[in-house]
């Protein structure tokens, strides 16, 4: 990275880049002056598909089941359909779960299946963006591990409200109480020492926290269509601006002169 020929280390986070120095221990302040963040871009989505309505409220989910948080936002979902008889879920995932606790996903399944508010199963990209985020008026993500959180940010392009966690890069997209609701996480050994893809088991204080939290910030959501709208502007503002593929591809001219010249 010292070398001449060497011009540009870039990372998609303020916090990835902070992991040169506290994952790699270089703090080499010649090759930090190489160093910069240029933020993933998301396509500006159609106002056509931008809606905010009261009458029926779609909360989605997508991704990984239990890395996510799935079993956090169906035990949430279940208990907030106790309450609220206008609202339904959708889990975009595979029926497999990454773990090797066939009773843990089991129940999961089951509790699913046994519903008639949720609907389960993996989406052709196509149909997630054309049909399925356009009617989605609450986006829940309090994953356990995430690097950037792409999910989020399409969401975000939609005006959709997203719930998440306090997790990584997730601070530099959601602002909370801004356009979303932040969970906080790393108080648990269980966030902090994950190191796999794989959950065989989730800790009960940990689970009914998370599980709370939730249940709290979503009933907020579904209680009010004005903080939705609030929160969806200022999502829409933030992919028009800061995540744009103007402001990317400006970004990235900028560091190109900068080597050429």
């Amino acid at each position: 990275m010292l070398q001449e020929n060497f011009k540009k280390l870039l990372f998609k986070s303020q916090v990835g880049k902070e992991t040169l120095k506290s994952y790699g221990g270089i703090t080499d302040p010649e090759i930090w002056n190489k160093t910069d963040v240029v933020y993933p871009a998301v396509r500006e989505v159609e106002k056509s598909k931008i809606r905010f309505q009261d009458h029926q409220i779609n909360i989605l989910f997508v991704g990984e089941f239990l890395r996510k948080g799935g079993a956090n936002t169906v035990d949430a979902f279940l208990k907030l359909a106790k309450e609220y008889s206008h609202i339904y879920l959708r889990v975009c995932s595979f029926e497999k779960f990454q773990t090797r606790n066939q009773a843990l996903q089991n129940e999961y399944l089951e509790k699913i299946h046994n519903s008639d508010r949720i609907t389960f199963g993996f989406v052709e990209r196509e149909t997630l963006m054309n049909e399925v985020m356009p009617n989605t008026d609450i986006y829940l993500c309090p994953t356990y591990q995430e690097t950037w959180g792409y999910s989020i940010e399409e969401a975000m392009a939609y005006g959709i409200p997203v719930v998440a966690t306090n997790h990584f890069a997730i601070p530099e997209m959601i602002e909370h109480g801004e356009n979303g609701f932040l969970i906080e996480t790393e108080q648990f050994d269980f966030i902090r020492d994950a190191k796999s893809y794989v959950i065989d088991e989730i800790p009960r204080e940990f689970m009914e926290y998370m599980t709370d939290q939730v249940y709290m910030y979503t009933k907020q959501l579904i209680e009010s269509i004005s903080l939705r709208k609030k929160f969806g502007l200022h999502s829409l503002e933030l992919v028009r601006t800061k995540f744009s593929m103007a402001a990317r591809n400006a970004k990235m001219k900028e560091i190109y002169q900068k080597i050429l010249c």
